[in-house]
């Protein structure tokens, strides 16, 4: 009988704990887009998710296509 585990795929955390209990975060080693029509909510939960990768030595990036908004500053 083969574990529930072996199946599992690879996951990062969004950085907001209640959003990775319902979602199990993200897809490791993948790129993600991730679509809204509220940019101030997706900038707020993007952001969260940045910060973690970066505390975590990976390289980020954030590309807006609607907005004119920096929110994210060295």
């Amino acid at each position: 009988m083969e574990s529930r585990n072996e199946h599992m795929i690879a996951s990062t955390s969004w950085g907001i704990p209640s959003l990775d209990e319902v979602t199990r975060g993200l897809p490791a080693n993948d790129l993600s887009i991730i679509e809204t029509s509220d940019f101030l909510s997706a900038s707020i939960i993007l952001g969260h998710y940045i910060y973690e990768g970066l505390k975590a030595g990976e390289r980020c990036a954030l590309i807006s296509f609607d907005s004119t908004v920096v929110f994210l500053e060295k």
